[in-house]
């Protein structure tokens, strides 16, 4: 019997020594028998510090994605669609009234969607990435570019096409501009 205490008394002494790594919990499992295997396993476990500080990290990584994309919406697509906004206050104050069609018709929406995506094209080229995340900056990239050329493409064209084309070609190059955009800005402060 007093052997067996002697082994757990050494087993308890052993489990108290901080393990830094997983070698060192499996060497201290391999002393201890396998009635101990839970307590090494609690050593392991990184400290509770650690993981405050692993989540306070992720929270203001959060809020400077959540303050970059304010800032993009406030000042890029804001002033990015201020043509669209000009219109739309004068259309307001025209005895007519508001017209969607007359909105998006002109072509205005495709350069403001074409200097939204270069913005945002921008943000993410100057971005702090790493060697493993290339590959999604450069798809990222590659369709806000696509969105750009597109805008522009589109908008050499409203000369030429009926008023009801333009206006649905303009706010869907709007939307796709805008997603990718938000998507490029997001990535880009996260980083």
């Amino acid at each position: 019997m007093a052997d067996t205490g002697d082994h757990e008394a050494e087993a308890t002494k052993t489990l108290q020594a901080p393990v830094e790594t997983p070698q060192g919990a499996a060497e201290q499992m391999a002393a201890t028998g396998f009635g101990q295997v839970y307590q090494a396993v609690q050593y392991v476990s990184p400290p509770r510090e650690e993981t405050v500080a692993n989540e306070t990290l992720k929270e203001a990584r959060r809020r400077v994605v959540i303050d970059r994309l304010s800032l993009w919406l406030l000042f890029s697509v804001v002033f990015g669609l201020l043509p669209v906004l000009v219109n739309f206050i004068v259309a307001v104050m025209s005895p007519k009234g508001v017209s969607f069609l007359e909105l998006f018709a002109k072509g205005d929406v495709l350069v403001s969607a074409a200097a939204i995506s270069g913005a945002a094209t921008g943000e993410m080229l100057f971005a702090d990435f790493g060697e493993r995340d290339r590959r999604r900056r450069m798809i990222l990239g590659f369709f806000c570019l696509l969105g750009c050329v597109c805008d522009a493409v589109a908008y050499t064209r409203v000369d030429t096409s009926t008023q009801h084309t333009v206006a649905v070609v303009s706010s869907i190059l709007l939307f796709i501009s805008l997603v990718t955009s938000a998507i490029c800005v997001g990535t880009a402060a996260g980083r």
